[in-house]
């Protein structure tokens, strides 16, 4: 019997340090190595760890209190409700492992962050209103049409990072600006077009936002150059239905170019 303890004990002792394991090896890494974890990996160590609460980790404790005085009594009822599930949508963006929120009472919510350093965010995203936009997305046929036109009137125009250069343009901003649609004419259609051609479909690599850590990390993609000839277009990685994609190095260029006043004549009206 007491060899039946003993071997009892052990397996214990065993089991205890091999589910203590992941989160121990988890907690010893650096900050440099967590942020180097994919987000599969985060995942799996996640659902592993022990998760450790505001009393050993550090975070941020809020308690937030509904204003209904302006609803009626239908909308009061479930007013806690939809609050609570807007608060939970905007929490998941943080990341959190173990976020808490919770009643209390009738007219109180209690959100408890386990871990979160950038607490200055937290404050600005959660006590931020709500704005929903419903905007309509121009054809692509319109868009290239337009992409286009820009290409033929900022021609002779260079940028530098968000400074705009228009002396190789005769007559610059003075010049008779034709409208959106109406710029482009026999060869300059052909190169705008081809160059574009080139650009529609094109994969560029993933979207989805950047892994926490690496937003500085150069990864040696070099520029492409500026054709002369699509003095827009060539800033353009993609072009898709329903917009386009610029390398974040050029974003600042781009937009300098687009409020520049002869781009601003060849944009269709409403559009931005």
């Amino acid at each position: 019997m007491k060899k039946w303890k003993i071997l009892f004990v052990v397996a214990v002792i065993v089991y205890s340090i091999w589910a203590l394991y992941p989160s121990v090896e988890f907690y010893s890494k650096s900050e440099e190595e967590t942020n180097r974890l994919t987000r599969e990996e985060r995942n799996d160590y996640l659902q592993s760890v022990i998760k450790l609460g505001l009393d050993l980790q550090g975070g941020m404790h809020m308690v937030l209190e509904i204003n209904d005085d302006q609803l009626d009594e239908n909308a009061k009822k479930d007013a806690i409700d939809r609050v609570m599930e807007i608060m939970r949508n905007r929490v998941d963006q943080f990341g959190v492992a173990e976020p808490i929120i919770q009643k209390q009472g009738e007219k109180r919510l209690i959100i408890q962050l386990p871990g979160l350093e950038d607490q200055e965010r937290a404050r600005s995203l959660i006590g931020t209103t709500a704005l929903l936009e419903f905007k309509l997305v121009r054809e692509q046929d319109e868009m290239i049409r337009t992409i286009q036109s820009l290409d033929t009137i900022l021609k002779g125009i260079t940028v530098e990072g968000s400074v705009v250069d228009t002396s190789g343009v005769a007559g610059a901003e003075e010049a008779d600006t034709p409208a959106a649609g109406d710029a482009e004419t026999g060869a300059d259609v052909a190169q705008s077009t081809g160059a574009l051609d080139s650009l529609i479909g094109v994969p560029t690599d993933s979207l989805l936002p950047a892994i926490p850590g690496t937003e500085d990390v150069d990864l040696g993609m070099p520029l492409s150059e500026i054709s002369p000839e699509a003095p827009f277009s060539s800033y353009l990685l993609q072009v898709f239905d329903g917009g386009v994609v610029v390398d974040e190095r050029r974003v600042e260029s781009v937009q300098a170019l687009l409020e520049t006043p002869r781009a601003q004549r060849v944009i269709p009206r409403n559009s931005e």
